[in-house]
């Protein structure tokens, strides 16, 4: 076991949206899930990748959603990737280059997210496989979303009417009417190895359209995607605070494995899970501290304590200051 697959908040919020919009009771179908039930909130966060696939598979069939992949990938477009990826992209000597750059930085999209290329004729073929989750039903859902930004990825360079000559699902998928009419230039191919689509190589050399505007963009913070349990659980967490926090079973069932299994890697680590939990609150207050017109009470509760009374005991176990003194030095500091 080396962590748990994580994808971003913003590749679950369409679906949500449109359980939404169908009146679903979208909360407690999340919290079902085991995933934070206010997903807005969550768009550049990480979570479980599993129960995402659960919620979109389940809901799909018991709201009575066709083919609700397809739906979803009609909203994407190139600003759900991560804006280190789009940045990436649009400042990209070529096409040929930012499919390679992609390649590389993929999991900053899906943690266990594998792009790369392979020739094919005159054509390139952009592949994209989801791994760890072999058996999963109706994988469609998510290779619709892999299949379609990576069409937009394309577009950036070649022109937003590009259409694919084929479009490949790794699951064994028919699309519907709609969907065929929609990509009514495309050919669908189903049970392949991987989900892919081709671009001819008379495109690869194209520089991007628009090149990337610093000026636009708040800065992002670098997040890094380690390849072990406590670096996925340090950043997939902090979406769930303020609300119903995982327990070490949820953990257990995300990372599919044991709970004593999960609990002698963490011990491994030399971590317990509580431990995790106090570190990621604690991250998170640190920064929302640092924000003057911010209440402590407010701080308190967003982080899942019940009162201010708690979260400063909590905070000055970890920090030997209360959460007042920490702010007042550092904002101090900085003037």
């Amino acid at each position: 076991m080396s962590k748990i697959p994580l994808t971003r908040g913003q590749f679950l919020l369409p679906f949500v949206q449109i359980l939404d919009t169908l009146g679903a009771p979208v909360e407690s179908l999340l919290e079902k899930y085991k995933l934070p039930p206010s997903i807005e909130r969550c768009t550049t966060d990480y979570l479980p990748i599993r129960n995402c696939l659960q919620f979109a598979e389940k809901t799909s069939y018991s709201q009575g959603i066709s083919d609700f992949g397809y739906l979803v990938s009609r909203q994407a477009n190139f600003n759900y990737l991560s804006e280190r990826n789009r940045k990436m992209v649009r400042n990209s000597s070529s096409l040929f280059s930012a499919l390679k750059n992609l390649c590389a930085n993929a999991h900053l999209e899906d943690t266990n997210l594998r792009v790369f290329l392979v020739p094919y004729g005159n054509s390139l073929r952009l592949c994209s496989q989801l791994n760890g989750i072999k058996g999963f039903p109706h994988l469609e859902h998510s290779q619709w979303l892999q299949n379609v930004l990576l069409i937009h990825v394309v577009r950036e360079f070649i022109g937003h009417d590009w259409i694919p000559e084929n479009i490949a699902f790794e699951s064994q998928y028919h699309p519907t009417f709609e969907a065929q009419e929609h990509w009514n230039r495309s050919r669908f191919h189903s049970g392949q190895s991987y989900s892919w689509i081709d671009i001819p190589e008379k495109y690869l050399h194209l520089p991007p359209i628009n090149r990337w505007n610093d000026t636009d963009q708040k800065a992002s913070e670098e997040i890094s995607i380690s390849s072990d349990l406590v670096s996925s659980l340090k950043i997939m967490l902090p979406s769930y605070l303020g609300g119903k926090v995982p327990t070490v079973a949820d953990i257990a069932e995300m990372a599919n494995t044991s709970i004593r299994s999960l609990q002698r890697t963490l011990s491994e680590s030399g971590w317990s899970y509580r431990q995790i939990l106090n570190t990621v609150k604690f991250e998170q207050a640190t920064k929302l501290l640092l924000i003057p017109e911010t209440k402590i009470s407010e701080i308190a509760l967003s982080l899942g304590y019940t009162d201010a009374a708690h979260f400063t005991r909590a905070f000055r176990e970890m920090a030997g200051v209360s959460p007042s003194q920490f702010r007042k030095f550092h904002l101090e500091s900085d003037r």
